[in-house]
């Protein structure tokens, strides 16, 4: 079960940096540089908007890449965890 824990924690930690990182850097730029948020890129969408939609996007493909690393890596981890939890208790 430590195992698994210290797999998991090991595999996500960087995912939630990097989607803390976009976050805070689309809170200090849109504090600090407004003007630079407000520079239009197409029409009336401006780089404010794409930061935003960035941060959006950023947090769909973690989610979705911590689906699939959970049903490939962390469930055989977690049978083999529950199978040696079992066995300990039957034993006693």
């Amino acid at each position: 079960f430590k195992h698994l824990v210290k797999f998991k924690a090991d595999r996500v930690r960087p995912a939630v940096v990097i989607y803390f990182l976009t976050y805070v850097m689309l809170s200090v730029v849109a504090g600090f540089a407004p003007n630079l948020m407000a520079i239009k890129l197409v029409g009336a969408f401006t780089l404010g908007y794409a930061f935003i939609l960035f941060t959006y996007l950023t947090a769909w493909a973690v989610a979705l890449w911590y689906v699939k690393v959970a049903d490939v890596e962390f469930d055989p981890l977690k049978r083999v965890a529950i199978k040696s939890i079992e066995t300990e208790g039957s034993s006693q």
